[in-house]
């Protein structure tokens, strides 16, 4: 890619599809998306706009996040829904399928502890078709807003089956890599929410085009991120302002880093992040840190 031209993002993305071909998923995601957060992070910088002034939507100044929930303890559970309400939060993003026969048990005390927050529940791809339509008879007791991913990534006729068999809106994240995906799972009805994911989705390219099909389909949008840096989160959050996706987000990636080479960085109190002002993704790396990280001693 070296030389081309950068505003030529359709040219690139084709380049890096050929180098690395599309799989199951699509072909070292990760590594393209940190190209084209990059590209579009030169882009707009150039232009001085936001990333998402680039889409002629205004900027985000700041996103709600969930707060996130995984263990197999139930009363550790409770305490956890208890911090997240008292700090803030607007959502909480519970982990399921460690232990399926407390499963009940920790969504109830979650529940009870937190009753007025955003409920996403997030199993993973733990269940057999059966297991997850007896779950999610107990969810919708519980009040559960939303369940995502129960059975594995290739069973789309499954997550349809489930749909027919319960209340709870069912949302599909490692099902959806591209938006072919999405679009294959629209035509077989298996899910009421996409997850859009940044650099899952191969960057902005790839995550935009999820987002619009979805949105367009009459689907729910959900925000989430991996574990990734600072510029992650904030791209993510640019991209999500501009998709109006209203429910708190699942970006608590950098909080599982002890650190990352970024000096301006988004700044989380309670409960949600403010976003660095900065044109681009807004984010400005340290280049000390940054050259310590690749030449470690």
């Amino acid at each position: 890619m070296l030389g081309l031209n950068p505003n030529d993002l359709q040219q690139i993305d084709r380049l890096m599809s050929r180098e690395i071909a599309n799989g199951y998923n699509a072909g070292q995601p990760i590594a393209k998306a940190a190209i084209d957060i990059a590209l579009h992070d030169l882009l707009a910088a150039s232009e001085g706009k936001r990333v998402a002034e680039l889409w002629h939507a205004s900027p985000a100044s700041s996103i709600d996040l969930s707060y996130l929930i995984s263990t197999r303890d139930p009363d550790e559970a409770k305490k956890k829904a208890a911090y997240a309400r008292d700090n803030g939060f607007k959502g909480l993003d519970v982990k399921i399928g460690l232990d399926p026969l407390q499963d009940g048990d920790i969504l109830r005390a979650v529940k009870e502890e937190a009753p007025d927050l955003f409920f996403r529940v997030d199993a993973n791809q733990a269940y057999s078709l059966p297991e997850a339509i007896r779950l999610a008879k107990q969810m919708e007791r519980i009040g559960v807003d939303v369940f995502e991913q129960p059975l594995k990534a290739n069973q789309l006729m499954g997550h349809a089956e489930l749909r027919r068999k319960t209340s709870v809106p069912i949302a599909l994240d490692e099902s959806i890599w591209t938006p072919s995906d999405l679009l294959q799972a629209i035509r077989l009805e298996a899910c009421d929410y996409a997850v859009i994911k940044l650099t899952k989705m191969g960057g902005f390219r790839g995550a935009k085009g999820c987002g619009e099909i979805a949105r367009e389909a009459g689907l729910g949008l959900l925000g989430g991120g991996l574990t990734e840096s600072s510029i992650g989160l904030a791209a993510s959050a640019h991209l999500f302002r501009y998709l109006q996706i209203k429910d708190p987000v699942d970006l608590n990636g950098p909080m599982f880093l002890e650190d990352d080479p970024i000096e301006d960085k988004p700044c989380l109190a309670n409960g949600t992040v403010r976003l660095p002002e900065g044109n681009g993704h807004g984010c400005v790396p340290d280049l000390d840190k940054l050259q310590l990280y690749l030449n470690p001693l």
